[in-house]
């Protein structure tokens, strides 16, 4: 009889982490039962973070708050941690550990990009999440996808130099794309 792997629940998952089994702040994730170690956060991938969160700060409304790098639990075997995420004040203040979805997600990726598309897109679908981006810096593009439904985005659309970003989700929210990649 061969065996089947292992998955875990969300809560399973975090008794690793207080057992120090899995170290906190290590870059683990658990999709869809499975824990990955995420891939290590770049130079690049730093400086489009903290460009692309200047630029939602100055864009995001009061009622809205800006997440970077910090868990959404997503379902019972999913904990993601996107580089930005924009959440309610109501999705923030309603859970208990972490919030379980989000207005917008962004994930910057320069070497799990068949995850992110294949798997962590579906999860945020899931979950409700309104609008991902996928910053791709392998490419130079972004990979927009919205309208979630039970698996996977309705609408997608990419975009390439020198168009600007504009989200669906968050109305007025438009970045240059030169500014995505500073």
């Amino acid at each position: 009889m061969p065996f089947a792997p292992r998955t875990f629940s969300v809560d399973e998952y975090h008794r690793l982490l207080d057992a120090n089994v899995l170290k906190r702040g290590s870059r683990s994730e658990l999709l869809d039962g499975v824990i990955y170690e995420r891939e290590p956060r770049t130079d690049r991938q730093a400086t489009a973070c903290l460009s692309l969160r200047r630029r939602f700060d100055q864009s995001l409304l009061a009622s809205l708050t800006l997440r970077a790098d910090e868990p959404l639990t997503l379902a019972a075997g999913t904990e993601l941690f996107p580089a930005l995420a924009v959440l309610s004040n109501a999705e923030l203040a309603s859970n208990v550990r972490h919030p379980s979805t989000a207005t917008l997600v962004v994930e910057i990726a320069a070497v799990d990009l068949e995850r992110v598309r294949d798997g962590h897109l579906p999860a945020y679908a899931r979950a409700g999440v309104n609008e991902v981006w996928l910053v791709n810096l392998v490419d130079r593009r972004v990979e927009l996808a919205w309208k979630p439904s039970v698996n996977h985005y309705q609408s997608a659309m990419v975009l390439e130099a020198p168009e600007s970003v504009t989200s669906r989700a968050l109305p007025g929210l438009t970045i240059p794309f030169a500014q995505v990649f500073e």
